[in-house]
C-alpha cells in the first residue's frame, strides 16, 4: 500500500467539534493514529487549531556516528 492511501484510510472518520469553548476531536485519537503523528513528527493540534496558532514541535536531531574498528 500507498503511504497516502495509508494516511487516508487511518484517519478517516476524524470530526472536529467547534464550540463557545473552542476546537476539539469528537472522539479521542487511537494509539495507532498517535503513533503515525509521531512518526511525521506531528501532535495531535493539527486537528484542532489551525496553522499559526499551533506549538511548534522541537524536532529531535539524531547524530549518525561511524565507529572505526
Amino acid at each position: 500500500m500507498k503511504p497516502s492511501f495509508m494516511m487516508t484510510a487511518k484517519f478517516i472518520g476524524i470530526l472536529g467539534l467547534t464550540t463557545h469553548l473552542g476546537r476539539r476531536l469528537a472522539k479521542p485519537l487511537s494509539a495507532l493514529q498517535l503513533q503515525y503523528l509521531e512518526i511525521l513528527e506531528l501532535n495531535r493540534e493539527i486537528f484542532t487549531k489551525p496553522p499559526g496558532k499551533r506549538k511548534a514541535k522541537k524536532r529531535q536531531h539524531l547524530k549518525i556516528t561511524e565507529n572505526s574498528s
